[in-house]
Order: C-alpha cells, then sequence, then structure tokens
C-alpha cells in the first residue's frame, strides 16, 4: 500500500492502440539471471500482464522487440554491452509505442535523467514493493508515467532551474539534492 501513495501518475489518457487487447505484453531485460526470474515469476502471477520474455542484455532485447510486440519494457541501466539508455533509444527507434519503466539499483541524479530524456515513462529501485511495480506498469501501458515522488521532485528541480547558471540553481532552496 505505501508504494502506490509514493508514485506520481499523471493523468494522460490511454492510447486508442493500446484499447485492442487487454493483456500487457511485457519484456523483462535484466543482466542478472536472479532478478529476471523473480520479476517474471511475481509478474506472471498477474492476469492482465504477459510476459514476453525475459533477456540479459539491450541486444537481445532489440531482437525480441523486433520480431514480437511488446507494450512495456522492464530495462536495467547498468547492463554491459548495450547499457539501458541506448537500448531504450534504440527501442523507440525500433518501435515508438513501446513503452519503458527503468528498474535499477541506482538513483543517481545523470542516470535518471538520461533514461527520461530517452523515453523512460517511469524509473523504480529494484527495491521497490511489488505493488508499486505492478501500479508502475499498469499507470505507463495506460499512457501516464510512474515515478516514486523523490524521483519526481529531482525531475522537477531539473526542469525548474534549466536554463539557470549554476550559481542561481544552487541558490535555489526548494531545488536542494535530496540523495
Amino acid at each position: 500500500m505505501r508504494g502506490s501513495r509514493q508514485t506520481s501518475i499523471s493523468n494522460t489518457p490511454r492510447p486508442a492502440d493500446r484499447i485492442e487487447h487487454m493483456t500487457i505484453r511485457l519484456l523483462i531485460i535484466d543482466d542478472h539471471p536472479i532478478v529476471r526470474l523473480g520479476l517474471a515469476a511475481l509478474l506472471s502471477l498477474q492476469g492482465d500482464i504477459e510476459v514476453i520474455g525475459t533477456v540479459g542484455s539491450g541486444q537481445d532485447a532489440l531482437s525480441k522487440i523486433s520480431s514480437i510486440p511488446i507494450d512495456i519494457v522492464l530495462v536495467d541501466l547498468r547492463m554491459p554491452g548495450l547499457s539501458g539508455v541506448d537500448t531504450l533509444l534504440k527501442i523507440k527507434e525500433i518501435d515508438p509505442r513501446t513503452r519503458s519503466i527503468v528498474l535499477s539499483s541506482f538513483e543517481h541524479d545523470e542516470e535518471i535523467y538520461a533514461a527520461v530524456k530517452a523515453g523512460a515513462k517511469g524509473y523504480l529501485h529494484k527495491e521497490a514493493p511489488a505493488e508499486e511495480i505492478l501500479n508502475a506498469i499498469r499507470a505507463v501501458y495506460s499512457g501516464r508515467e510512474a515515478f516514486p515522488r523523490r524521483i519526481a521532485e529531482r525531475l522537477s528541480c531539473r526542469n525548474m532551474t534549466a536554463g539557470l547558471s549554476e550559481r542561481e540553481a544552487s541558490a535555489s532552496t526548494r531545488c536542494k539534492r535530496i540523495d
């Protein structure tokens, strides 16, 4: 329950092409086999989510997305070979309708901003409760964004201070680093 209150979700309407089927076709991209296995086990229990596959690299994900329609990808940022951000950028080229949620062990500002800039519609820590992950998947599938409050605030501050000098940005009392 706690996780659902912490997530900021926008009110963007569901795109028409997503309404045709009610099962969320999902791909898990993570270089750790136990993470893929655990997520697949959790998500497979949901009646509205179909785990299309699990892959251990960005390159394998691109091959899968090229051959099978995927609604949502859960992607780790730090993977050997093709990084999570580079994977997100290439996914947008292959199928711009595929939406992505980053699931990472890290919450460094620059990685978060790079992921969002690359098209991530959600960003969760790997320690997020199962309910928060499920809520995020459903929200992003419905055309909304899903970011925990602490990350949404950091993104908001980044947008507020864009274009300011370093001195002006550091003087902002509302946007102090939250790490």
